[in-house]
């Protein structure tokens, strides 16, 4: 009989149903009693809090003190100025001159040949006039009062003027116009194979005419030929040059060019 009973497997779907029903049963639970327990919490009344106050106390001011609704005043002391001692010059005495050298002669002694003694009396005495203060030589004619040299004041010499080059060319008057370099620097010059060179110099004159510097601005790239430009423009002289009639110093620049012809 119970071979003919067909057991029937448990559907899926079934047994989540299940499980949901049972989570949901005790969520309800769980909240049920949460929710009862916050209602049975007991709210304390405003009443019963105690009030706290504070009270700051204010001492009262000092005796003697301004009175309500005034201001103490405050006296500033000002310290006492100190009286100022004024300095005291020291009392320079004047110098005092020394008296005038004099020379006084007298004679009582009769003529020369004459009296009891013709020769003089060596013991006499003679009495004479005569002036003087100058005591420092040289003194100047017909005064006692020593020779005041006049003063000699330095001669300052005006600034150089920047002139043209040109212009410097036409005042000068000795000097050789053309300066070629030495041999040696010409056969490097030749070897270097270049076919010209050139240099650059500052040549100051004084309000003489006569060479004061020569700078070099921009070598020839040979020393040789470099002081050999140098030494020959010293010898260089020239007219002064003039600004309203008076000589002053001028300064011009000089270049230099060397061509090689082969």
């Amino acid at each position: 009989m119970f071979e003919r009973v067909i057991t029937r497997p448990r559907s899926p779907r079934r047994t989540t149903a299940i499980l949901l029903a049972t989570a949901l049963a005790h969520v309800a639970v769980i909240g049920t009693l949460v929710v009862a327990a916050m209602w049975k919490i007991e709210r304390i009344p405003f009443s019963d809090r105690s009030d706290l106050r504070v009270a700051v106390q204010i001492e009262a001011p000092p005796a003697g003190g301004p009175p309500p609704g005034q201001r103490l005043e405050v006296q500033r002391v000002r310290p006492a100025k100190r009286p100022v001692k004024e300095p005291v010059q020291p009392v320079v005495k004047p110098p005092v001159a020394d008296p005038a050298p004099s020379t006084t002669t007298t004679s009582t002694g009769g003529p020369p040949g004459g009296g009891d003694n013709p020769d003089g009396d060596p013991d006499a005495t003679g009495t004479g006039t005569g002036t003087g203060t100058c005591l420092v030589e040289p003194c100047g004619p017909e005064t006692d009062e020593p020779k005041v040299e006049p003063k000699v004041e330095p001669k300052v010499e005006a600034p150089p003027r920047i002139v043209d080059p040109t212009l410097a060319a036409g005042l000068r008057v000795a000097g050789d116009a053309q300066i070629y370099p030495p041999d040696d620097v010409r056969g490097a010059i030749f070897r270097d194979g270049r076919d010209q060179v050139s240099g650059t110099f500052k040549v100051c004159v004084g309000a003489d005419g006569a060479i004061d510097t020569v700078k070099v601005l921009k070598g020839t790239g040979y020393a040789g030929y470099d002081r050999a430009l140098v030494d020959g423009m010293r010898e260089w002289r020239y007219r002064p040059y003039r600004v309203d009639g008076t000589a002053v110093p001028m300064c011009f620049v000089q270049v230099w060019r060397y061509r090689m012809t082969r």
